[in-house]
């Protein structure tokens, strides 16, 4: 996972591209990456923990970026529905 995680781009970067659609900052790729290695269901418990402690927490690399990028209303959905914006036009293709 630490490998994935260290060929994308910097949560803040994240944020700022999801926030403005804008694909110079974020590409397909790095959509599809994070979607693919998206946490599961347990990690709506690791958020709400990691508010409840606060920002003196220390945390691994991998759940610091996360728990930045989680804490983002609906940030999974934002991104699936922006990866399937920049795909659908192939996707028609295919079809």
């Amino acid at each position: 996972m630490f490998i994935v995680l260290s060929r994308l781009p910097k949560a803040e970067t994240f944020l700022m591209a999801v926030d403005n659609l804008n694909e110079k900052l974020v590409s397909a790729d790095n959509l599809s990456s994070l979607v693919k290695n998206w946490p599961g269901d347990e990690f709506d418990g690791l958020i709400q923990e990691a508010s409840e402690m606060g920002a003196d927490t220390k945390w691994e690399k991998t759940e610091a970026y996360f728990i930045k990028l989680g804490a983002k209303k609906k940030f999974e959905t934002r991104i699936k529905i922006w990866l399937f914006k920049l795909q659908f036009e192939f996707t028609l293709k295919d079809i």
